[in-house]
């Protein structure tokens, strides 16, 4: 089911709040600029990173659940970096201090995707545009997987270096994953290709072996 994340601001599914044409009427739409959409939109995406969208069912306390394609779920203390798990529901990690929300820390945005577009001359290399709270932001990446329907932070560096964020799926379940993005599109061309992929790719390999000794197949 579409869940709203990352929509392009012409989709026609109905979710996305007050403001995404799929619940604007014909004469709200005519007269506003692509800008003007893109700002109410983003108050929307805004809303959804920012208000918690479930309850947890051990401690009731408000939670942000997330279920990737792959069927894994999970509730969030907060979204974004460091993406902090829910404790009652969460046996991997034990949290040792509290967290600052990533929206709230000053350096990583939610980032609502408008445009990803395969370059013509490098492989795997994307031009992205979309907005922050600071505005319009355009940048290249270099990605075989992403998937777009997923929560997107942004964090633009004083250096000029780019970092985004998010929550991809990954095995069975998902990975918050971090990877660089630039403004030069030569400079990503030359990144490595989603090492966290790859790193998949051989736990899936390992898994499969596993798998065939369990049950008594050939190897």
């Amino acid at each position: 089911m579409c869940n709203a994340w990352n929509h392009s601001l012409s989709c026609q599914c109905g979710w996305g709040g007050d403001g995404h044409l799929g619940r604007t009427h014909d004469s709200q739409r005519r007269g506003r600029s692509f800008a003007v959409v893109a700002v109410l939109r983003y108050r929307d995406l805004l809303d959804a990173y920012t208000k918690a969208n479930a309850q947890c069912p051990v401690c009731n306390a408000p939670v942000y659940f997330y279920q990737s394609d792959r069927g894994g779920r999970v509730f969030f203390d907060e979204l974004g970096p460091p993406w902090p798990k829910h404790p009652c529901t969460d046996t991997t990690a034990t949290r040792t201090a509290e967290t600052v929300a990533a929206f709230q820390s000053g350096t990583w945005q939610p980032l609502l995707i408008e445009s990803f577009a395969r370059t013509p001359t490098y492989v795997h290399c994307y031009a992205v545009s979309g907005h922050t709270t600071s505005g319009h932001i355009a940048f290249f990446i270099r990605s075989s997987r992403l998937n777009l329907r997923a929560p997107f932070f942004v964090y633009c560096r004083n250096d000029g270096t780019i970092r985004l964020s998010s929550v991809q799926p990954y095995m069975n379940g998902f990975a918050t994953v971090e990877l660089p993005a630039w403004r030069s599109l030569l400079r990503a061309s030359r990144a490595p290709v989603d090492s966290w992929s790859r790193e998949e790719s051989v736990e899936l390999q390992l898994f499969e072996l596993l798998s065939r000794r369990s049950t008594g197949g050939e190897v």
